[in-house]
């Protein structure tokens, strides 16, 4: 017998994402339907929209918008964001959260990611061949471009993924910038981006897996990894390090909560992360 009351799942998107999380849920015994909501409201990577929430709040806001479209309880919220890798910042990289909302049972959990695994980029450029050198270091036509003149304004052309109509917006838009160069980004829609796709798909197999994993005590599934607690010992003095001990798995409804061994199987830590052994 199923743990879900529905056998659907309903995803606000304008970006087609529901075909990169369907494969994930549909073996959960869920089949994903889109509804339009305008979540463009909430952002916009190109900035004609300011993001002014969190991402896990725009994740649990489509979650919402999702559920008043529908009516549906079950409900999935996905946002990403790009820039300079938190710990290496010259190197790119994208911040994905899905979010799932059951509104029969009022909880909500979520599972996110950062990869390297992103073509985000921006170059300005000043002639064809400079432009051709970024388009091909991006994956373009398979992955779409924006151009934008450098004066700013509300001059934009998104979702290019032709060379003809690349080199056409180029030539208009430089028209309206004073050095004659047009800034060129990659376009970080979902449905414009292959490698964004694929990075949901795979954030949605994790999400999936919680999913089946039902709290012990309640039954609500999505019983998984919520906090961890240091201290592992060092391998020479034995006193704890800052590195992961143990995890602590819950239950976002219930609260219920039990420890687990690192997911790894690491039971010391190398002297090279203890304070004392290496000060």
């Amino acid at each position: 017998m199923s743990v879900f009351q529905s056998d659907r799942v309903v995803i606000a998107t304008r970006h087609g994402k529901a075909r990169a999380v369907r494969p994930a849920f549909s073996r959960l015994g869920l089949s994903v339907q889109t509804v339009r909501a305008d979540t463009d409201l909430l952002g916009t990577f190109t900035g004609e929209v300011e993001r002014k929430k969190a991402p896990l709040e725009c994740a649990l806001e489509k979650c919402r918008l999702a559920h008043a479209m529908s009516g549906q309880p079950y409900c999935l919220g996905s946002e990403g964001s790009f820039g300079p890798h938190p710990h290496l910042p010259f190197a790119a990289s994208g911040f994905e959260i899905l979010a799932f909302t059951d509104f029969s049972r009022g909880y909500s959990i979520h599972e996110q990611v950062i990869t390297f695994e992103t073509n985000f980029s921006s170059e300005d450029v000043g002639t064809l061949q400079e432009l051709k050198k970024f388009a091909e270091s991006t994956g373009f036509p398979a992955h779409a471009l924006v151009l934008r003149p450098l004066s700013g304004g509300e001059k934009i052309a998104k979702g290019i993924r032709s060379w003809p109509s690349l080199y056409a917006a180029y030539e208009e838009l430089r028209a309206f910038s004073p050095t004659r160069q047009v800034r060129v980004e990659t376009d970080m829609r979902a449905h414009m981006n292959p490698t964004r796709m694929r990075t949901i798909a795979l954030l949605a197999e994790k999400l999936a897996r919680r999913l089946s994993v039902c709290c012990m005590e309640c039954g609500a599934p999505g019983y998984g990894l919520v906090d961890s607690e240091s201290g592992l010992p060092c391998d020479w003095c034995d006193r704890p390090t800052r590195l992961v001990l143990r995890e602590i798995h819950g239950c976002a409804l219930c609260g219920c909560r039990s420890y687990e061994p690192r997911h790894d199987g690491l039971k010391r830590a190398d002297p090279a992360h203890c304070d004392f052994c290496n000060p």
